[in-house]
């Protein structure tokens, strides 16, 4: 009795255990064969207001045509031609990390192999040194090979070949991500494309991913170089889903995609930024530059002063203005395209600036309402403008006054605001940028 006993517990802990793995996972919101869209995003802590002018800021000061903003799995807000098929340049590195994650895992890949051992060859003959980097050198840009690639040829900062050991030096070149490429398809035995086909579109159900249009390329010539450029073509929403598997830790409704530690390794901190600059000495230049790398993947550096939210955030960028970028301290995705064909360009600057004001947009809603609580008063409200958005939700904008001052606020709605109607307001006396207006108490 006693040993049914115990086999009865036991089976009921494993079944709680169980329940409650599935009850964490439940937490999370996953879009299936579409996005879901926030129906009312300032009830859910975002300033209107700032999403007014963070849209502002898209169409005249940047040159993206796709961006998709995800909060909690939802969509917070979007902007052009997000199922649009375009090249996303260097954000292939970050994609080329995910992908290594399982089958570094799975004892596939080990990345303590080097050069030597996978023999490794290029146009010009490895030095023996360079012989001695490892898979994990190139994944981090730290390999001590200081060969052209296909596409850029000379890296005009290149040490001198042989100066630097393997892992002791800093180096964004492509020679290192190329031949990564080609590590992963003769360690794994797959195609790139096809292990991005099999490992990422299938199980995240994404919707525009096309097999026919990936095609490894030469920019340059294949003198300097004989690893061709592995780039991918995306669509911004297919991107966020890319994203929001990082900010899940490679879960996706239930089933881990990448290895968490894996997740957790390639997006931590292992080139700073101060480190950077001595290979990349413009960087001076650049006080927004807040950017150090991990394993392809570029990683907000914590000692340069950045935003609170940035902290654990990173990014994945390509040349004329591609970006995936997760910040899980307040649970965001971003995926921002510049099509290549249109030779305009969406500069890191001006992207950091956008995430400004994207931040910038985040309240506590939650203490805002128990000011409200505790301290509001009511007046009466009119609303003087609505803008309907693409996801069927109203952005309107609304005044009020409070001893013959007026004021003004911003508030969101999934239901059809029709004419300029008036409605009770609550708001702070103290603070009457802390207001709410109540939608269930139209004054005829």
């Amino acid at each position: 009795m006693k040993k049914i006993r115990l086999i009865t517990i036991t089976c009921l802990t494993f079944f709680l255990m169980q329940s409650n793995a599935q009850t964490n996972y439940s937490d999370y919101v996953f879009p299936d064969t579409t996005w879901k869209y926030l129906e009312k995003p300032d009830t859910m802590g975002w300033n209107i207001e700032k999403l007014v002018e963070l849209e502002q800021f898209v169409i005249n000061k940047t040159n993206l045509t796709g961006l998709m903003i995800i909060y909690k799995g939802k969509v917070l807000y979007d902007f052009g031609d997000t199922k649009e098929l375009s090249y996303i340049a260097s954000c292939r590195k970050s994609v080329l990390s995910m992908l290594y994650g399982k089958y570094v895992d799975d004892g596939i890949i080990d990345l303590n192999k080097t050069l030597a051992d996978l023999e490794i060859t290029d146009n010009t003959e490895l030095l023996e040194v360079e012989k001695k980097a490892k898979i994990e050198n190139l994944l981090t840009a730290r390999s001590g090979v200081f060969l052209p690639s296909t596409e850029s040829g000379t890296n005009k900062n290149m040490p001198k070949r042989g100066s630097k050991e393997p892992g002791s030096f800093y180096l964004y070149n492509n020679w290192d991500f190329n031949v990564a490429g080609y590590i992963f398809e003769k360690e794994t035995g797959k195609n790139i494309y096809d292990a991005v086909g099999q490992d990422f579109s299938i199980p995240l159900k994404m919707q525009d991913c096309n097999r026919s249009k990936q095609k490894k390329e030469i920019f340059g010539d294949f003198l300097y170089s004989k690893y061709p450029e592995y780039h991918m073509w995306f669509s911004t929403r297919d991107m966020a889903r890319l994203g929001y598997l990082m900010l899940r830790e490679g879960e996706w409704n239930g089933k881990q995609i990448i290895p968490k530690a894996w997740v957790k390794k390639t997006t931590s901190l292992v080139t700073s930024v101060n480190e950077m600059k001595i290979s990349d000495p413009s960087i001076n230049n650049k006080p927004w530059f807040k950017w150090g790398y991990g394993y392809l993947w570029r990683v907000w550096d914590s000692t340069q002063n950045i935003r609170p939210e940035l902290k654990g955030a990173f990014s994945a960028t390509g040349s004329w203005g591609q970006y995936i970028t997760v910040i899980p301290t307040v649970d965001i995705v971003i995926a921002a395209k510049t099509k290549s064909e249109y030779r305009r360009s969406t500069n890191y600057e001006t992207y950091m600036n956008l995430l400004d004001i994207l931040l910038d947009a985040k309240v506590d809603y939650r203490k805002e309402s128990e000011i409200l609580k505790n301290q509001g008063n009511k007046t009466i409200g009119q609303i003087i403008s609505v803008m309907r958005k693409e996801s069927g939700v109203d952005f309107f904008k609304y005044r009020f006054f409070i001893d013959g001052q007026e004021y003004f606020g911003w508030s969101s709605s999934a239901n059809s605001i029709m004419g300029s109607g008036k409605y009770t307001v609550s708001y702070c006396p103290n603070n009457p940028k802390i207001n709410r207006i109540d939608l269930n108490s139209k004054i005829e």
